[in-house]
């Protein structure tokens, strides 16, 4: 819902700018004025939508780990996020995990295969939306430059808009990693007893 409003807030102020511009420059016919900031819109929309896909074919699995450098989180990064209140306004921010089958609004289970794939997916929503808030910036280029006043704004606010899940991906990840590790450690236990209750048993029946 804020993204939304967020959206349609941008689209409506950046037709107006368009359409004051228009007017005052009156470089192009009003019809493009109106529909140029949409066009933009769609076009950052769509640069999402192609990478959604292609990141998925394109990206190894193996590279999707948390404990991969560009992927591992620090304390001293979690403490930041906490500053800039993260926990306060993640979840106002839309969890489109559920486009790909793997919803991560709510933990489902706590199943150490489970935890894996959701840290796993938090590693590729960030760099989809890591991605895409960049690849925007290409509008820049696309649109012709006399409607640089109305393509910049727009480019900014998707930009922080897909930094904005980049944050919470990561610290999200911090804790599910901590979580996922207690309970490897829980069920290493758990094998390690069983496979000592074996000897055992075989043991005091030699």
């Amino acid at each position: 819902m804020l993204y939304s409003i967020i959206i349609a807030l941008t689209l409506l102020v950046m037709t107006g700018i368009s359409i004051l511009q228009n007017i005052s420059w009156g470089h192009e016919t009003m019809l493009y004025a109106v529909f140029s900031p949409l066009a933009v819109v769609l076009y950052v929309l769509v640069v999402l939508g192609i990478l959604a896909v292609g990141l998925r074919l394109i990206v190894p699995k193996r590279f999707l780990n948390y404990k991969n450098s560009f992927f591992r989180v620090r304390k001293w990064q979690v403490k930041s996020l906490k500053k800039l209140g993260v926990q306060r306004w993640k979840d106002k921010v839309p969890d489109l995990g559920w486009t790909a089958g793997f919803p991560k609004s709510t933990i489902q289970s706590t199943d150490t295969g489970y935890l894996a794939k959701f840290l796993e997916e938090t590693c590729f929503a960030e760099i989809l939306h890591l991605t895409a808030g960049i690849l925007g910036l290409t509008a820049l280029f696309v649109f012709p430059s006399i409607d640089f006043f109305v393509t910049f704004p727009i480019v900014i606010v998707n930009f922080i808009l897909h930094l904005m899940p980049c944050l919470i991906q990561r610290y999200t990840r911090f804790r599910m990693a901590n979580l996922y590790e207690r309970k490897m450690r829980e069920e290493a236990r758990r094998v390690a007893q069983v496979e000592q209750e074996k000897q055992d048993y075989a043991i005091a029946n030699n």
